[in-house]
């Protein structure tokens, strides 16, 4: 009996564990952005819109652009769509 509560005591706190890691993961991949969509100009990459308009996990935020966009080559005039916000 000893022996089944110790394993149930470690199968809840590593659950207990991943839960937490999983959580304070969520919250580092949020981000906000000022405005939904921008013309692209010489010389704009989309690390420098991103940064430009948006908050918090950039790296999430570029990921998300090279998604909706098609991919992470601009063409000048190219309207560029922005992540909506995450929260």
């Amino acid at each position: 009996m000893k022996k089944v509560l110790t394993i149930l005591l470690a199968i809840a706190t590593v659950t207990v564990m991943i839960l937490v890691l999983a959580r304070s993961n969520e919250r580092a991949a949020r981000f906000e952005c000022d405005k939904t969509s921008h013309v692209a100009k010489s010389g704009d990459t989309m690390w420098k819109i991103a940064g430009a308009y948006c908050d918090g996990n950039i790296e999430n935020v570029v990921y998300q652009m090279i998604e909706l966009n098609g991919g992470s080559s601009l063409q000048i005039g190219q309207k560029v769509v922005i992540p909506n916000a995450e929260r």
